[in-house]
């Protein structure tokens, strides 16, 4: 899965953070245009988007409680009230303060609708990734259970003479090999086995069915069952 890297236009509450470059910040208008097209499932994104808008929403509400302020000292100030020095800088200020709500108050209805259609989209992957698995399984399903119809047939006894002649259209089967089948469905379970609790000869078919799904070969019965080749056949 591809991870989700810090992204700039998500830190964008730390670009506020000095609000005496918060003027230049106005440069990227085109973020407004930018377009999500996702194909890939991220984790965590959620929490990711949700604290760097979070943080976003807290300085805008601290630039709103500054030109609050601003305005005051403004007015004090067309009162005819002094100012100590320090006021009379922010006073200064207040069209930038002004500049920067309007910006960060525009970067957060921009983020939060790029989230929402992040989040859309989001959605339509897990869906499409778990009818993916849904379809994998099904035929997983599916394989394990001609096998176990398979190989249940050939446990019969007329099964068993015509594999070995190759009469009735069946195919010939050597001896070796039809044994190695045999043990096969003993270990697959299709044949109970004795020696074992149910329990643990379903824990060893389920290993077997495991290797067969995934196309391996192992040892059967002292010869090697191609287990690639007889998914192949069925």
């Amino acid at each position: 899965m591809v991870q989700l890297y810090t992204s700039p236009v998500l830190d964008a509450p730390h670009l506020l953070e000095h609000e005496e470059d918060e003027g230049e910040l106005m440069k990227d208008e085109g973020l407004q245009q930018v377009s999500l097209e996702v194909s890939t499932a991220y984790h965590g994104y959620e929490t990711y988007i949700e604290d760097g808008l979070i943080c976003l929403k807290h300085k805008i509400r601290n630039l709103e409680k500054k030109k609050l302020k601003l305005k005051e000292y403004k007015k004090r100030l067309s009162q005819g009230e002094e100012l100590n020095k320090d006021q009379k800088v922010a006073v200064e200020k207040f069209e930038e303060v002004l500049h920067n709500l309007d910006f960060a108050r525009e970067l957060h209805k921009t983020l939060d609708g790029l989230t929402q259609n992040l989040l859309k989209a989001q959605k339509k992957v897990v869906k499409q990734d778990q009818t993916v698995r849904l379809e994998v399984e099904r035929r997983r399903l599916a394989t394990v259970l001609k096998i176990h119809d398979l190989l249940g047939n050939m446990q019969q006894e007329h099964t068993q003479k015509d594999l070995m002649t190759g009469n009735n259209q069946a195919p010939h089967i050597p001896i070796q090999k039809l044994h190695s089948l045999n043990r096969l469905a003993a270990m697959l379970g299709v044949r109970r086995d004795n020696g074992l609790s149910l329990d643990e000869q379903m824990q060893d078919a389920a290993l077997v069915y495991m290797d067969l799904l995934e196309g391996k070969d192992q040892p059967v019965a002292g010869s090697t069952c191609e287990y690639s080749g007889l998914t192949r056949r069925i």
